[in-house]
């Protein structure tokens, strides 16, 4: 993975803060599962967690109410890492930059067109069958090429 992919954050900390983190997580994970063992297996430790939380069903919503918030942080977190990383590619792409021009000539099709309709409409002594005058796009580079005479 490319240093540019990974967080501000992340790049900031020194390996020994990563591996004391992960050191860190473990043990949390681990003192975890070995209270909810005990929790399962000890009759007392029931009884006490009952009596000062009220239930068990407190500790089921708070559980699953943490578990929620960080699995939409997880998400969303994601979610944020591929768009930084997209945007990044786009921005140092030089083709799509290449590719985005203005349009050659000076008027866009629409106001040309418009541009006719309001001359067929201005002189109202023609009529449909006479020539009308005729909008030709010059290009500027074709027209700097060409030998002025």
């Amino acid at each position: 993975m490319p240093e540019n992919d990974q967080p501000l954050v992340s790049r900031s900390l020194p390996g020994y803060g990563k591996a004391i983190m992960a050191l860190q997580t473990l043990i949390i994970l681990f003192l975890s599962f070995w209270i909810y063992q005990e929790f399962q297996n000890n009759q007392y430790l029931q009884s006490y967690v009952n009596t000062s939380l009220q239930g068990t069903g407190f500790i089921a919503l708070a559980l699953a109410t943490i578990t929620g918030f960080s699995v939409v942080a997880a998400f969303l977190f994601s979610k944020l890492r591929r768009a930084n990383r997209e945007l990044e590619e786009v921005l140092s792409d030089e083709t799509v930059r290449q590719t985005v021009t203005r349009p050659s000539g000076f008027l866009d099709q629409r106001t040309e067109q418009h541009l006719v309709e309001l001359i067929r409409q201005s002189d109202p002594s023609k009529t449909q069958t006479d020539t009308l005058p005729v909008l030709r796009r010059v290009d500027p580079d074709e027209e700097a090429k060409s030998p002025s005479a």
